[in-house]
Order: structure tokens, then C-alpha cells, then sequence
């Protein structure tokens, strides 16, 4: 059903997806440096989560915007009756 060419073309998509989340989000990078140990441990957190859902979210934006434009309506015949 899928040639090398739409896995691949996938794959690409929801990697722009995924840099341009880490870019907005400073690649997960506190906006100042942590001020004692307890805050250190919120960032790294914060970091983690950060990237796990733009893993997701890539995955899911990508797969969606594929998708839409693989198999977007055309002019097929759709409609026709007998």
C-alpha cells in the first residue's frame, strides 16, 4: 500500500514538525538559569516533558498534514449516478 517514497516523505514531515516545535519552545531550555538544585530538577522535568510531547505531537501533526495532502479529494468521479 505504502512505497519507500510516502515512508520516507512521512518520516520527513514529522521531523520539520519536530524542529520547528523544539524551535519554538527554545529547545527545551529554561528561559534563565535555575537558582538552587530544586529548580534544576523542575527544569530537567520540564525539558522531558517538553520533548515527549513534541515527539507525539510531531507524529500526530504530521501524520495529519501526509495524509491530508496524499489523499485530499480530486476530481475522481465521486458522485456520479448511474
Amino acid at each position: 500500500m505504502f512505497s519507500k517514497k510516502d515512508y520516507l516523505l512521512l518520516t520527513a514531515v514529522c521531523t520539520l514538525v519536530l524542529l520547528a516545535w523544539l524551535y519554538v519552545v527554545n529547545f527545551g531550555k529554561p528561559p534563565f538559569e535555575p537558582a538552587s538544585y530544586i529548580s534544576q530538577v523542575i527544569f530537567d522535568a520540564y525539558t522531558a516533558v517538553v520533548v515527549a510531547a513534541g515527539v507525539v505531537a510531531s507524529i500526530f501533526i504530521g501524520a495529519m498534514v501526509y495524509f491530508t495532502v496524499k489523499f485530499r479529494a480530486g476530481d475522481h468521479g465521486e458522485g456520479e449516478g448511474p
